[in-house]
C-alpha cells in the first residue's frame, strides 16, 4: 500500500460503473503531484483500476492540452446536427444505450455458440460495430478479428 505524506485535496466522479478519482497529494520530498485513478466494476470480480500520475513540472502543459481538448469536445457538441442521436436510433434502436447485465449474457452465449456479430446486433438491437467492440471489451474478440 502507498504511503501518502499529505492529500491536499480529493475528488470524486461517478459515471455508471466507472469512477474517476482525482487525488493531489506531496511527496516526502514536497513536491506535489496529480494520481487520476479510474475504476471500473468487473461483474463479481470486483474493480480495476488504472492510474495515471502528473507530476508538478508537467502541469502547464497538460493543463493546455487537457483545456484544448475540453474546448474542442464542447465546440464538437455543440455543433452536432440536431436529431442526430435520434436518427441513429431509428436505424439500430439500442444505438448509445448502456449496456444491461442481461444484454451482455446474451451477447456471451449467442458468440459462444457462433452466432456472427452480424446477427447478434440485429437481435439485440445495436450495430454490428458497437456488438464487435463490446466482444473486445470482454476479451471474447480481438482487436484484429474486427472488421
Amino acid at each position: 500500500m502507498e504511503t501518502v505524506r499529505n492529500s491536499v485535496r480529493s475528488g470524486r466522479v461517478s459515471a455508471g460503473s466507472v469512477c474517476y478519482f482525482l487525488d493531489v497529494r506531496q511527496a516526502v520530498n514536497g513536491r506535489y503531484y496529480l494520481v487520476l485513478t479510474e475504476s471500473r466494476r468487473k461483474s463479481s470480480e470486483g474493480f480495476e483500476q488504472s492510474r495515471i500520475l502528473l507530476f508538478e513540472e508537467n502541469l502547464e502543459g497538460f493543463r493546455s492540452e487537457l483545456q484544448a481538448s475540453l474546448d474542442s469536445m464542447a465546440e464538437a457538441i455543440a455543433s452536432r446536427p440536431e436529431g442526430a442521436v435520434s436518427d441513429r436510433r431509428a436505424e439500430v434502436p439500442r444505438a448509445f444505450v448502456k449496456w444491461t447485465e442481461q444484454e451482455e449474457s446474451s451477447l456471451r452465449e449467442s458468440f459462444a455458440s457462433g452466432t456472427s456479430p452480424d446477427r447478434i446486433a440485429s437481435k439485440l438491437g445495436r450495430s454490428t460495430r458497437a456488438v464487435e467492440a463490446r466482444l473486445a471489451k470482454l476479451g471474447l474478440l480481438d482487436e484484429d478479428d474486427r472488421e
